[in-house]
């Protein structure tokens, strides 16, 4: 059975939005992750993604992160980092080509380094 979803925001210095994702990134539970992402938005701070956690991300969860991305990157003084990904959601990444493009590092402190 599949860990409870979950996406929680811790807000830390930079403004940057460090977001925990626990268990499965779907088209059912990336509403959740895209009102973390939009709380940022709007708050003008950059996004910190913690996957140590994540299970799993399906195209849909894929294409949230990257529009994030783009969103935050078109934006002064935001960015959006990725940690700590597990082997699957990393060779999930490698695959659709975004592993080269975001930043993606093995710990939060060098994602928050990234992203100050």
């Amino acid at each position: 059975m599949p860990t409870p979803f979950a996406a929680t925001t811790e807000e830390m210095d930079g403004p940057i939005h460090a977001i925990s994702v626990v268990g499965e990134l779907d088209l059912d539970t990336a509403p959740v992750l895209e009102a973390r992402l939009r709380e940022a938005r709007e708050a003008d701070a950059s996004v910190l993604l913690n996957l140590s956690d994540c299970e799993f991300i399906d195209s849909s969860g894929l294409a949230l992160i990257v529009q994030a991305w783009r969103d935050l990157e078109n934006r002064e003084g935001t960015g959006l980092a990725m940690c700590c990904a597990t082997d699957q959601v990393e060779r999930l990444l490698r695959i659709a080509g975004a592993y080269e493009a975001i930043s993606i590092t093995d710990s939060v402190d060098e994602a928050l380094a990234e992203l100050r």
